[in-house]
């Protein structure tokens, strides 16, 4: 933050919301839970221009698992390490 980044907290786990702030702020950091990664990879083909954007450098996941098989879905879709 004290270099000039910014943070941006929705309000709600909603993946149509984290694709529209993707779009908008377009973040390099992305923090979630593993249900919304998944919630994402279901709604990411309505999402292509925020998919494609290719901003995110890293994807961070926590509170529960992430089963190695929706990690590497997360990460070829969204283009960013988890």
């Amino acid at each position: 933050l004290a270099t000039g980044g910014s943070v941006v907290c929705p309000p709600t786990a909603d993946a149509d919301a984290a694709f529209r702030l993707l779009a908008a702020f377009r973040p390099t950091r992305m923090a979630a839970v593993p249900a919304l990664l998944r919630a994402m990879l279901d709604r990411s083909a309505a999402y292509t221009d925020a998919v494609a954007a290719g901003c995110l450098r890293l994807i961070h996941s926590g509170a529960a698992s992430l089963p190695p098989a929706v990690l590497a879905e997360v990460e070829a879709t969204l283009g960013a390490p988890v």
